[in-house]
């Protein structure tokens, strides 16, 4: 099976069991539900990532980064790592104002042990990488370099 319909598969999934969840709640043990939650978050993260490798042709696959990113999104009590994600997809996707407000926006925000802008210039480093490079990342690169005093 190809990773595009082991992604599409797995997007439905979630999709599906994102949509059941507050059916689900009232009969599950809250930890149950919130332990779900994030383990579909995380497939939801992966999937948005992954599927990035995919889009260089595509725009289908990165449509369907955007769709688990933003569905990452919402299950997220912090969304800066699928926002990553989403902000990737519409770079990709031809939404060069949205994606450069996405990353604007974010700049200078912690990640847990990074910042925002340390795992931007990382997945850049990685999408480029693997042949993926997108203009747009040219226009972003000078936002996420550390600032200089000239004092």
């Amino acid at each position: 099976m190809k990773w595009s319909n082991v992604a599409a598969w797995l997007l439905s999934i979630a999709s599906l069991a994102f949509a059941a969840q507050p059916a689900l709640a009232k009969d599950l043990d809250k930890q149950v539900v919130l332990d779900t939650q994030n383990n579909i978050r995380s497939l939801l993260i992966s999937i948005s990532f992954h599927s990035l490798f995919l889009t260089a042709t595509d725009q289908t696959r990165a449509a369907k980064a955007l769709q688990a990113a933003d569905e990452a999104i919402a299950f997220a009590s912090d969304p800066l790592v699928p926002m990553t994600n989403k902000a990737h997809a519409l770079m990709y996707l031809g939404r060069e104002a949205e994606a450069i407000d996405l990353y604007r926006t974010n700049v200078g925000k912690a990640m847990g042990n990074r910042t925002w802008q340390a795992v931007i210039t990382k997945d850049f480093d990685q999408l480029t990488g693997q042949g993926l490079h997108h203009p747009t990342m040219d226009k972003v690169r000078p936002m996420l370099s550390p600032i200089v005093s000239k004092n």
